[in-house]
């Protein structure tokens, strides 16, 4: 009896459905010109324990704190102050740090004494900016940074260097076991797939994760086969978009609302 339900305990081990578990309420009404429209990132400062949220599109768009209970704790003047495509907490810097549109670099912040950015400085320039608009999701473990541009994953080391052997194809809608038989060149990100954010959840043979817009649910890949490992269902009410507005920290997955400005968290 066991050897028969264990394949179907397995299988159902894959697929799970998330919950809601916090909100960031971002600052500003939209009507505002500069209240920005894209959700970039959300990073968690663990020595701060505190969330810094980001939109994607203009240096004077919006940047927010907020303490772990969701609490915004910066004011409204806060501004992002670079024209951002990802943002993460550098535990060897200490600091956030943020990887901007174009080949400006990647950046740094300085923050006062409540944990809040006051400017920053540019401390990498890579040789090669892969994926202008593609949002980094950084593994803090290994001090990697990762882009997806289509269907590849690229790893780019501490120097800012894309890593060529460390480049990886993504199967997308693809499972452990089922491989096709497709060429490289002829590979395709799918239509269903959020074209620039890409998430490192760091999991055992699911590190990588993408946002299927379409069917509202979240797919982790293992880095080294590159196929789906597990789905994690999203409720059927949320709002979910084809670029920028998926993040993950804290273990926890972000998805940002147009409309009620606020990124939500699910776990």
């Amino acid at each position: 009896m066991l050897l028969v339900m264990t394949p179907f305990l397995l299988a159902a081990q894959k697929t799970r459905t998330l919950k809601k578990v916090l909100e960031l309420k971002m600052p500003l009404d939209s009507a505002d010109k500069n209240s920005g429209s894209n959700g970039s990132a959300v990073a968690w400062h663990a020595k701060e324990q505190k969330y810094y949220a980001a939109y994607a599109g203009n240096a004077n768009f919006p940047m927010a704190v907020f303490d772990k209970t969701g609490n915004r704790v910066s004011g409204e003047d806060l501004m992002c102050m670079a024209d951002l495509r990802g943002i993460w907490y550098n535990p060897v810097l200490n600091t956030i740090c943020g990887k901007t549109y174009e080949k400006k670099g990647w950046i740094r912040y300085q923050l006062n004494e409540a944990g809040i950015p006051t400017t920053f400085e540019t401390y990498l320039k890579p040789e090669n900016e892969y994926g202008d608009k593609s949002n980094a999701a950084y593994d803090e473990k290994q001090d990697i940074v990762y882009l997806r541009v289509g269907p590849n994953i690229l790893r780019c080391g501490s120097n800012g260097k894309e890593i060529i052997t460390a480049r990886r194809l993504l199967y997308t809608g693809y499972d452990e076991g089922k491989k096709p038989n497709i060429a490289p060149k002829d590979l395709r990100l799918g239509a269903d797939y959020n074209l620039t954010s890409v998430v490192y959840a760091g999991l055992d043979k699911g590190e990588i994760g993408l946002l299927n817009f379409e069917q509202k649910k979240i797919e982790l890949y293992n880095k080294e086969t590159g196929l789906r490992s597990q789905i994690l269902n999203l409720p059927k009410d949320v709002s979910t978009y084809n670029a920028f507005n998926f993040s993950y920290a804290n273990n926890i997955y972000w998805l940002y609302d147009k409309q009620t400005r606020t990124w939500l968290g699910y776990k």
